[in-house]
């Protein structure tokens, strides 16, 4: 397991992308992942909630863009002044962006964060970097490779994140496939569109021993072809 304290220690040199790579990458089928029912959209979304999760900050202030210590304003998510929020996300067009900027002072004691407005990001684009902040170290060659595949990436999974994060990034998947942020991936088939999202939660939740919330996919599939009306 890592410590998520190791990861101010890691620095990225923006120069060294290789912009062919990442878009081999972000738009890469494994081999393997086929033999188990999934298309490249479940390495993707995969990825995607893997980010969040493994950069997932709590007990913090998240401030204005415009405040400054001695004078700030606290943004409120649901209700409570301290929140908890996603440092990096990962764009399968753009790569890895920081989403938030730890400022030099704080409130209450706690660490405050700034967000970084998406027109002055910047974005991260080789995959040895964006691999080595979500997992906390340098890749291997055989990571590396285990790094552009869905069940690759569950095996990495299973070495260094801890139950809590894997439960995060389960949690992150069920809702961009079956939750209020999900995408009807087959336009005039519910049934499809089950199919190709079932392999992917499924495989999760046979690695790791996961729950299905039932419910939850019955009151995706019940108001399927509806969203897209509205």
């Amino acid at each position: 397991m890592y410590s998520t304290q190791k990861l101010k220690k890691i620095t990225f040199v923006l120069k060294n992308s290789d912009p062919d790579e990442f878009a081999r990458f972000s738009h890469s089928s494994s081999f393997e992942d086929v033999t188990h029912n999934m298309k490249g959209v479940a390495h993707k979304y995969l990825l995607i909630s893997l980010t969040g999760a493994a950069t997932l900050k709590s007990n913090v202030y998240v401030v204005t863009n415009k405040s400054t210590e001695d004078n700030y304003k606290i943004k409120v998510k649901a209700g409570k002044p301290m929140t908890e929020f996603t440092n990096a996300k990962f764009s399968v067009d753009k790569g890895l962006r920081f989403a938030y900027q730890e400022q030099d002072w704080k409130i209450d004691g706690k660490p405050v964060y700034k967000e970084i407005p998406t027109s002055q990001s910047t974005y991260e684009q080789k995959l040895e970097n964006i691999f080595t902040f979500i997992f906390g170290k340098k890749p291997s060659k055989s990571e590396m490779k285990k790094f552009w595949s869905f069940t690759g990436i569950t095996d990495l999974m299973k070495k260094y994140l801890s139950k809590q994060q894997i439960q995060k990034t389960y949690e992150r998947m069920l809702e961009r496939t079956w939750g209020s942020i999900a995408q009807e991936l087959e336009r005039d088939s519910a049934e499809l569109d089950y199919q190709i999202k079932d392999a992917m939660n499924g495989y999760l939740e046979d690695k790791f021993n996961l729950k299905r919330p039932k419910k939850m996919v019955e009151d995706y599939y019940a108001k399927y072809g509806t969203r897209r009306k509205k």
